[in-house]
């Protein structure tokens, strides 16, 4: 009986230390809803199908919106940006690329930001994805990088609380 005695005594310090551990904690409850009717990740996700013809897609991704601080104090969480990331390589010389993405992006409505845009990269697009809110479209990539590679990724702010401090 002795034994059996030990290990509901072990069992029970075990299930209060780890019912304490949650206690201590200080991260805020999440805050609104990020993305209402996944209205801003639909709005974006179509950047996910402008890859020049012959390029070859190394990832296609789709971020929703997390809880997070990215510098751990408790008055800075927030929502992460919905955000898609398509990445590929080839399609073309950097000025083809840029040249389709260019096209094909203001087909879907988006404006390319000659004052934000370097003749080298990084390259951006902007849009109103939703009242008031602006869209972001970077572009990464191209001759300055070995391997040759691309990265094309669309952001818009949360509909709820931005996390802060990054």
């Amino acid at each position: 009986m002795i034994n059996g005695a030990r290990v509901l005594a072990s069992a029970v310090a075990v299930a209060a230390a780890v019912l304490l551990a949650g206690c201590g904690s200080n991260t805020p409850q999440p805050v609104g809803n990020p993305d209402p009717g996944g209205r801003l990740l639909a709005a974006i996700k179509p950047v996910l199908t402008v890859a020049p013809a012959g390029a070859h897609i190394s990832s296609r991704d789709v971020v929703a919106p997390m809880w997070d601080s990215c510098d751990g104090v408790v008055s800075t969480y927030g929502w992460d940006d919905p955000t898609v990331d398509l990445t590929f390589t080839g399609g073309g010389t950097d000025a083809q690329v840029v040249a389709h993405l260019k096209s094909a992006l203001r087909t879907l409505g988006w404006t390319f930001d000659t004052a934000n845009s370097a003749p080298t990269g990084p390259w951006y697009w902007r849009k109103t994805v939703t009242k008031n809110v602006q869209g972001t479209v970077r572009l990464l990539g191209g001759a300055a990088f070995q391997p040759t590679d691309w990265d094309l990724q669309a952001t818009t702010p949360p509909a709820a609380r931005p996390s802060t401090g990054c």
